[in-house]
């Protein structure tokens, strides 16, 4: 079923995507946006110096309240927050982490991955997110326009509900989405009789996959509980698609640099919530904004 991304959750920080990821935020219109911002602590030897000569208790507790009233003056003035923008501090830990996205409301999270600077990296922050990403997550590395979109799926079972929450993104975005299915080529051996006739191999591949795509798509139209009207944006969104064979994560990011994609989506692993290899391989080494939907 079809429903409104209403809520979103921006974890923030000093990095020029993460501006990009509070802009874009706001493009979506949700009724609720929510900014934290968590405060790294400082080495445990560093107590040594503040506190020379008593006990840690009071002391401790009066600066890091005043770290953190701090930092949330310098995050409301540097993005403009105003009345209505929530912002939360907390310093960094990465259990309470997963325990505020586990009990957040939010429909989805964005956030920008500030250390991603060549292919095969990640930023620490980004990947404790991802690893369990508990909520649709989109990082943000490039400006904050979608206008284009591809969604990458397979023929798992849970491909019909990324191309529902893929379909509402582009909607809401108002942008072009281009659904990408992408057929494993196999083992070594199946890839190199492949190569052996390209053209026809691959043509077979395909022709035994595509009634399965159309059922697919076809389930994924009627099965919306859609409100009045939203049927003729909804639909559209699902008639463009490709379908090719390969190593899925080479595919999905070289299609998405040849079709110059503003925002690539793509599922979890088929057994578990969290990020499978072909996600993970997606987020290392594409530049553009990614968003996993679990």
């Amino acid at each position: 079923m079809t429903k409104n991304i209403d809520s979103i959750l921006v974890p923030i920080d000093d990095g020029s995507t993460s501006l990009a990821a509070f802009a874009l935020a706001k493009k979506f219109a949700p009724e609720t946006i929510e900014y934290f911002h968590e405060v790294k602590r400082w080495p445990s030897f560093v107590d040594d110096i503040l506190f020379p000569y008593a006990g840690l208790g009071e002391d401790r507790a009066a600066i890091e309240h005043e770290i953190l009233k701090k930092a949330k003056t310098y995050y409301e003035k540097k993005f403009k927050m105003t009345k209505n923008d929530a912002l939360h501090l907390n310093f960094l830990d990465s259990e309470s982490t997963k325990t505020k996205l586990q009990n957040s409301s939010a429909d989805l999270v964005i956030l920008g991955d500030a250390d991603h600077r060549s292919r095969g990296s990640l930023g620490a922050y980004t990947e404790l997110l991802v690893s369990n990403p508990y909520k649709p997550l989109l990082v943000v590395r490039t400006k904050p326009e979608i206008k284009k979109m591809i969604v990458a799926i397979d023929l798992s079972p849970t491909s019909a509900d990324i191309l529902n929450f893929a379909a509402q993104v582009a909607i809401q975005m108002d942008a072009d989405l281009e659904t990408l299915v992408v057929i494993p080529d196999g083992n070594d051996d199946v890839r190199e009789l492949l190569q052996l006739n390209t053209s026809t191999n691959r043509k077979k591949l395909i022709g035994k996959c595509r009634s399965r795509i159309d059922a697919m798509f076809e389930r994924t139209t009627q099965n919306q509980n859609l409100k009045f009207g939203t049927y003729d944006l909804f639909s559209p969104k699902l008639k463009r698609k490709k379908i090719l064979v390969g190593e899925p994560s080479q595919v999905i990011i070289e299609y998405a640099e040849r079709s110059e994609a503003d925002l690539v989506i793509v599922g979890t692993s088929r057994q578990s919530s969290r990020v499978g290899s072909v996600a993970h391989r997606v987020l290392r080494n594409s530049h553009s904004n990614i968003l996993v939907v679990n």
